[in-house]
């Protein structure tokens, strides 16, 4: 009795030796599943099914700053805390839906679990760059996704795009078209377009705003303004303006008048930068230009330093995607053989001119996020002794990323030499004469009727008096309108290609271009000059800005892949 108690008492023993690590070991797993199931993850391909017209989603490689971007995975929004970072900054949630994704989503062997869509905005502030981290947060894990790239614009096709088409997206004119047919002021003197597509573009008499086909003044000559400081002042002419890529804020030059004690004896002007929501307005810098002779003579010194401490009077306005300011100096410094009325007329006679005003110092300068000033380029005909290159005139080309200035060289009898020059290193790295063939011809051309074989010529003459010929794209191709159809300069490889209208447009035409909107390749951009461009790429151009002494209104196009 005893030894069967004992064995009895053994065998349980032995069977609780053998059970006890397989229960451990149960718990384990079980540990195990609820910490992988608690855990954040992203998926790499969705079946949407046609949903926001994506039929099979796949994790992003690229991002674009201002577009609304797609992420599938757990997320775990509904819990507090929980987040998703890209380059380690929040992303504000636009949409956030919850889908089951059935047997379409393996979960490496766990209950299928319901997963999150989320929709948001990607914004400056994540940064740009090859390899930005993706992280999701929650229960306390932080996982990380596979990098992203960040743009500021999307990707180009590097060759011509048979699918460009072109649409006209709104007109402007003058209320009052006689006095701009009698004065021959301009229609347009500069344009810009931001991220979305808006496009502030101005005159002598005014500022506007083209956005969703309809334009809106935004300033016009008369207007009284006050600035943060509460100072007033009466807008006589405007000078130039500038506008953010993200379409925050603009910078504006103007000439002013101002019921201050030097308001008499000098001409005033004002850069002024605009919040576009608030409408609120900073004076930047404000300068004092004596209108008859001065009793001593200077050269306009300081040339660089602080913008508030600088004499400047603006023009050609420009920014870069990261906000830097460039810019075009015409201020005249105080002489006592010679006042400045001659030079001020000049200034604001409101026609487009290559030329620039006389008696100034007609340099080219950026100005830094901070303020601070640099002389780039200078008038070789300046009398001044400013730093900076030596161009032709002050007129000039930027890129979207402020790497490089197109500008003209010295002119040598009827020539004229292009430049690229490297804002960074201060260095000129092309140099090119004018009706030269020293690019390469690259053609996509697949009809043998259209296919251009003939070398096909830079063209830069400074003198001509066409607007706004010349556009840089954000992968640095030039492209130029002198001929009906679009050269694509690409000057790290020395060659060039039609952007849009047909090959045979580079170099003599076919009858068949003759279009002004609809497919691009039948499209004759001959008479147009360029606004900018946007976030995806779209070429934003007008026509009608010549003073032709008949009334006529101002024309705005975009240009564009079908759908897009």
């Amino acid at each position: 009795m005893k030894t069967g108690y004992t064995s009895k008492i053994t065998a349980i023993i032995l069977l609780m030796a053998v059970l006890t690590p397989l229960l451990h070991s149960c718990r384990k797993v079980d540990d195990n599943e609820q910490l992988v199931a608690s855990q954040p993850w992203f998926a790499d391909t969705y079946n949407l099914e046609g949903r926001y017209g994506i039929a099979e989603w796949s994790y992003p490689r690229m991002l674009v700053i201002g577009d609304t971007a797609m992420l599938i995975g757990k997320f775990f929004t509904e819990k507090p805390g929980s987040e998703i970072l890209i380059g380690g900054v929040p992303v504000k949630i636009t949409e956030h839906i919850t889908l089951d994704p059935g047997n379409k989503y393996n979960t490496g062997g766990l209950p299928l679990q319901q997963m999150d869509l989320i929709r948001f905005v990607v914004t400056k502030e994540m940064g740009t760059g090859a390899r930005r981290d993706i992280t999701a947060v929650a229960n306390g894990v932080r996982q990380l996704g596979k990098q992203v790239s960040i743009q500021a614009f999307a990707a180009t096709t590097n060759g011509t795009d048979s699918t460009l088409t072109v649409t006209e997206i709104g007109s402007w004119e003058p209320a009052d078209q006689q006095l701009f047919l009698t004065r021959g002021y301009s229609y347009i003197r500069s344009s810009h377009v931001d991220m979305s597509g808006n496009l502030l573009f101005d005159n002598i008499l005014g500022l506007y705003m083209l956005r969703n086909k309809h334009v809106k003044t935004v300033m016009k000559a008369g207007d009284v303004l006050k600035d943060d400081k509460g100072a007033d002042f009466t807008v006589t002419y405007v000078l130039g303006s500038a506008l953010s890529f993200d379409g925050a804020f603009m910078y504006i030059s103007l000439s002013t008048k101002e019921n201050t004690p030097d308001a008499n004896e000098y001409y005033i002007f004002r850069l002024l930068k605009m919040d576009v929501a608030s409408g609120v307005i900073t004076t930047i810098n404000r300068t004092p230009v004596i209108k008859g002779r001065a009793a001593v003579s200077n050269d306009g010194r300081p040339y660089t330093g602080q913008i508030s401490q600088l004499k400047i009077v603006t023009t050609d306005l420009n920014l870069d995607i990261n906000n830097n300011l460039f810019y075009a100096n015409h201020y005249a410094p105080e002489d006592k053989a010679n006042g400045h009325e001659a030079w001020y007329n000049s200034l604001t006679a409101g026609i487009f001119s290559t030329y620039g005003s006389f008696n100034s110092l007609q340099t080219v300068c950026r100005m830094g996020t901070g303020g601070e000033v640099r002389v780039l380029m200078k008038n070789w005909t300046s009398e001044y002794n400013s730093p900076g290159e030596p161009v032709a005139v002050s007129m000039y080309t930027l890129d979207p990323a402020g790497r490089y200035i197109y500008a003209f060289k010295t002119p040598e009898g009827l020539n004229t030499y292009a430049i690229r020059f490297d804002v960074e290193e201060e260095d000129v790295l092309n140099t090119l004469a004018n009706f030269s063939y020293t690019f390469t011809f690259r053609s996509f051309e697949k009809d043998p009727a259209l296919k251009n074989t003939s070398p096909v010529e830079w063209y830069g003459d400074y003198t001509s008096m066409e607007w706004n010929p010349r556009l840089v794209l954000s992968d640095g191709t030039l492209l130029n309108a002198n001929t009906a159809s679009l050269k694509a300069f690409d000057f790290d490889n020395m060659s060039v290609y039609c952007y849009a209208g047909s090959e045979l447009g580079l170099v003599g035409g076919t009858e068949k271009q003759d279009q002004v909107t609809g497919k691009a390749k039948w499209v004759n951009f001959y008479d147009m000059s360029f606004n900018g461009t946007d976030k995806n790429n779209a070429v934003y151009f007008c026509r009608g800005m010549e003073v032709s002494g008949l009334a006529h209104n101002l024309r705005f196009y975009r240009m564009a892949p079908a759908g897009k």
